[in-house]
């Protein structure tokens, strides 16, 4: 079912894509010289054709693995000749469909260019090729004291390219900020093989426009990026997690003020879940909810993690902190961790939700930014909406202190009523109150009618201008964010 939906998404996209040169026997063949390392058994194509929820499905025939700079530049200046189309491709983890090449384009997959090539402890700021793992990074940056300044659950398989491309959130966007203040240097090549050099290894740089800003959140459309420098974090001493149950909404935004007044200056997370989307994390075989604790008689719960340099002095504040929300009724009961495994295991429990909700069924997935004082409110009525379809579960889950909310909802197999119930609906709720109708997830092609639905016209003019400008033949991941 997920691959049909997958299919129907793919065939809007090559039906809007522009004529390109195909993929001749002497394209692929030039292109394999050029690149001597790819991938064309259709055994092997599936790992680059299809992403991990199994939603998304191409069709590419050839996948390129460069493993240099000058190989992206090398492949990226004749497919622009040809005018070939180019799907660059990072881990494949993204969520809306944005890394898959649905009208036979050629996959560009920067995982062989993998090398950490630099740790400066001092300053903190490491640098990477683009197919760096996450949580590689986090493992090299480790001795030297440090962490990445970004958590995504798919830490095992997502790339910093990947990462950086889509400006990814993550769980500790409240501590460390977005990418775009993170990432203090980026190399590109451009459609034409061109490399833009946007390199700096030092956090301060006010030298002209921030041009690899462009680059963040683009998707591959603007460019490949090959390089990336971010400034990681210092690793805390002090790591204190704590799970509360809330008996409302209103309940977990009570606690969060209090969160941010009595230790905002340590606070690394406030994450949400609700009572059907931890029930289903409770119900995966790899869950033991009972020996944690969990009593799961409440309708929200909340994820809040500290990071600091005393542990006495933060336990002493998160206890008050406890104390005092318990007092106001913010909070109904909760779990400390009592030590790292106990920790990793709560953290787990969040973690899980978007796997537990694929394995209840078909997934419609929304990654919404909302005022705090909307969510009630937008969820309820959500709820009323799926009235009428008793098989649809409404779960929600979300970084409660940056407004990002994470809908979903699962029916056991996709159906077109529910989405037309869904949709407009969801996006012009979150547009008309100032929100995004994507977080973090990006466009790609699944947001690609609500983007155009509800972004300014001027803004996606001025996209299309910049797009032109850069990639005037359009050949760098057609289809996504821009129509044609």
């Amino acid at each position: 079912v997920r691959a049909r939906v997958g299919a129907r998404v793919g065939a809007r996209v090559r039906a809007r894509a522009r004529a390109f040169g195909a993929l001749a026997a002497e394209d692929a063949k030039e292109l394999q010289r050029l690149v001597p390392r790819s991938v064309t058994d259709s055994e092997s194509l599936i790992n680059f054709n299809r992403d991990w929820t199994g939603q998304f499905e191409g069709n590419s025939p050839l996948v390129l693995q460069p493993r240099s700079v000058a190989e992206v530049q090398e492949a990226l200046a004749y497919c622009t000749n040809r005018r070939i189309a180019v799907v660059p491709q990072g881990g494949n983890t993204g969520l809306v469909g944005g890394g898959i090449a649905y009208s036979g384009e050629v996959v560009l997959s920067l995982s062989r260019m993998d090398a950490i090539l630099d740790i400066d402890a001092d300053s903190g700021v490491v640098t990477c090729e683009a197919g760096v793992v996450l949580e590689r990074l986090a493992e090299a940056l480790a001795p030297h004291g440090l962490v990445p300044p970004i958590d995504l659950g798919a830490k095992g398989s997502c790339q910093l390219g990947g990462i950086a491309s889509t400006n990814a959130g993550g769980l500790r966007f409240c501590r460390f900020g977005s990418l775009l203040g993170n990432v203090t240097g980026l190399e590109v090549v451009r459609a034409d093989g061109e490399v833009l050099d946007l390199m700096n290894v030092c956090r301060k740089d006010n030298t002209g426009y921030p041009l690899r800003q462009l680059f963040l959140g683009a998707e591959g459309t603007l460019g490949v990026i090959t390089k990336v420098a971010l400034a990681a974090a210092p690793k805390p001493e002090s790591v204190q997690v704590a799970f509360l149950a809330c008996a409302s909404l209103d309940a977990v935004l009570g606690a969060l003020r209090l969160a941010k007044r009595r230790v905002g200056e340590i606070l690394s997370a406030f994450e949400l879940v609700d009572a059907v989307a931890l029930q289903s994390v409770a119900a995966l075989p790899q869950v033991d909810a009972d020996r944690l604790g969990l009593s799961l008689r409440q309708p929200y719960y909340v994820l809040l993690e500290t990071y600091g340099s005393d542990a006495g002095r933060d336990q002493a504040a998160l206890g008050a902190f406890l104390e005092e929300a318990l007092a106001a009724e913010s909070v109904e009961d909760g779990v400390l961790a009592q030590d790292e495994t106990q920790a990793s295991e709560l953290w787990r429990l969040r973690e899980l939700c978007p796997t537990a909700a694929a394995a209840s069924g078909y997934v419609y997935k929304y990654d919404l930014s909302l005022p705090l004082r909307s969510w009630e409110a937008f969820t309820e009525e959500c709820r009323g909406r799926m009235e009428p379809y008793p098989d649809a579960r409404v779960h929600v889950w979300g970084h409660a202190v940056d407004g990002n909310i994470h809908l979903n909802i699962v029916t056991p197999e996709a159906r077109e009523d529910v989405r037309t119930a869904l949709e407009p609906w969801v996006y012009d709720y979150v547009a008309k109150r100032g929100g995004s109708i994507s977080a973090e997830h990006g466009i790609g092609v699944l947001k690609l009618g609500a983007f155009q639905n509800t972004k300014a016209a001027a803004a996606q003019e001025t996209m299309s201008a910049v797009k032109k400008l850069l990639d005037p033949n359009a050949i760098l991941n057609p289809g996504k964010i821009l129509r044609g």
